[in-house]
């Protein structure tokens, strides 16, 4: 499949900057209906419905701004329940000693994945326990940090600023 587009989304005057903007009016949007000689690629990419699986999570918010908050391909999966990433680390940055973070799903014999965090201090005196206290008072027990808390100097992350996940599974790994 050939990617080619034109602007679908617009930033307009108002517009919160973590969103994808609105829809432009009067737009009508069209998908390609598969892939060229590939039955198989485009049985994976859409749904029984028609709809393109893009893999992106997201958020219409109550003034019609898209959120794109996560990647189904980055959802850990801990016990039955699936938890995003990108929940906890909102959770974890609000802490006022914390400069970043990021959070991976580590495997765990008992719950398949458990969740770990890397953190960038803002203030040395952060310490696990503080970061684990934040997420203790904010999200309900299987998001809590069974796999730990590791300081580090920096979080890995692409040239648009996206958490290069894998590079901390292997750091995980180590």
């Amino acid at each position: 499949m050939t990617d080619a587009g034109m602007v679908s989304m617009g930033m307009i005057p108002g517009c919160d900057r973590a969103s994808s903007g609105k829809p432009r009016k009067g737009l009508e949007l069209k998908v390609t209906k598969g892939y060229l000689n590939n039955r198989d690629a485009t049985a994976t990419a859409f749904d029984k419905d028609g709809w393109f699986k893009t893999g992106d999570i997201g958020r219409l918010g109550m003034d019609g701004q898209l959120y794109i908050v996560d990647r189904v391909k980055y959802i850990i999966k801990c016990n039955s329940y699936q938890v995003s990433p990108a929940e906890i680390e909102s959770v974890i940055i609000r802490h006022p000693k914390v400069l970043d973070v990021g959070v991976i799903g580590i495997s765990d014999e008992i719950c398949g994945e458990v969740l770990k965090a890397f953190v960038v201090r803002k203030d040395e005196a952060l310490s696990s326990d503080d970061v684990r206290s934040i997420v203790r008072q904010n999200l309900t027990e299987y998001k809590h940090l069974r796999g730990g808390v590791e300081f580090v100097s920096q979080i890995p992350k692409s040239s648009i600023e996206k958490i290069q996940r894998n590079i901390l599974r292997k750091m995980a790994a180590k």
